[in-house]
C-alpha cells in the first residue's frame, strides 16, 4: 500500500513539474532560433514552415501572426542595451541607424501581453502619439532616428506610455531589404538608451 502511494505521489509530482514546464516554455519561449541584436530579438523562421515548436507553440498561445517573409520582418526589445528590463517609470532614447526598409512602425505594448497596448490613446489636443512611423518621424542631423518613450511629453519624436509597468517596444520593418538570416549578416540597429529613471 506504501510503494503504491509512492508512485501516486511520484506520478502527480511528474506531471505537476511537466505541465509547469510546458506553461512556461510557451509562454517565455518565443523560439529557438532567434536572432538577437543587442536589446533586439528577432523570429523569422517563424514565418516559414522552418518554424521549430517552441515558435509555433507560442504564437498559437498568444494568437499573434507573424509578418511573411515577403513582407517584412517583425523585432521587439524588452531591455534596454544594457540589459535593463524596459520600465513605465523611466524615460528612454532610442537613437541610431534604422535597417531599410519602404515603411517601419514603432509601439510600445504591455509586457507579457500580445494585442493589450500600452501606448495611450491621443489626448485632446493630440499631441501623445501612440506610435511613431516612418511616415511622421521627424528626421534631425544628429541621428539618422530619434526617438524618445516617456510618460512625459517630449520634443520632436514621441513615443509616449500611458502605464508604469514593463513594456516591450515593437519595430516592424515592411518590405525590407536587410538580412536577418543571423547575427553575421544581420543590419546594424539602433541603441536603446535609458536616459533617466526615477
Amino acid at each position: 500500500m506504501l510503494s503504491l502511494l509512492r508512485l501516486l505521489l511520484a506520478g502527480f509530482i511528474a506531471t505537476a513539474l511537466g505541465l509547469a514546464a510546458t506553461w512556461y516554455s510557451v509562454r517565455h519561449v518565443k523560439s529557438v532560433t532567434s536572432i538577437v541584436l543587442g536589446p533586439w530579438r528577432a523570429t523569422p523562421a517563424n514565418a516559414t514552415l522552418a518554424a521549430d515548436p517552441y515558435g509555433r507553440a507560442h504564437m498559437a498561445f498568444t494568437g499573434t501572426v507573424p509578418l511573411g517573409l515577403g513582407e517584412g520582418i517583425a523585432l521587439s526589445a524588452s531591455h534596454d542595451s544594457m540589459g535593463k528590463i524596459l520600465k513605465g517609470t523611466c524615460t528612454y532614447r532610442l537613437s541610431g541607424e534604422m535597417p531599410s526598409a519602404r515603411f517601419w512602425t514603432l509601439t510600445a505594448t504591455a509586457r507579457g501581453a500580445s494585442a493589450a497596448s500600452l501606448a495611450a490613446e491621443d489626448d485632446a489636443d493630440n499631441t501623445a502619439t501612440a506610435s511613431v512611423t516612418s511616415g511622421d518621424a521627424v528626421w534631425t542631423r544628429r541621428s539618422p532616428i530619434d526617438v524618445e518613450i516617456s510618460r512625459q511629453p517630449q520634443p520632436g519624436n514621441w513615443l509616449t506610455l500611458a502605464d508604469s509597468a514593463p513594456f516591450v517596444i515593437k519595430l516592424r520593418l515592411y518590405d525590407t531589404g536587410a538580412a536577418f538570416v543571423g547575427p553575421a549578416t544581420a543590419p546594424s540597429m539602433p541603441a536603446l538608451v535609458r536616459e533617466s529613471c526615477p
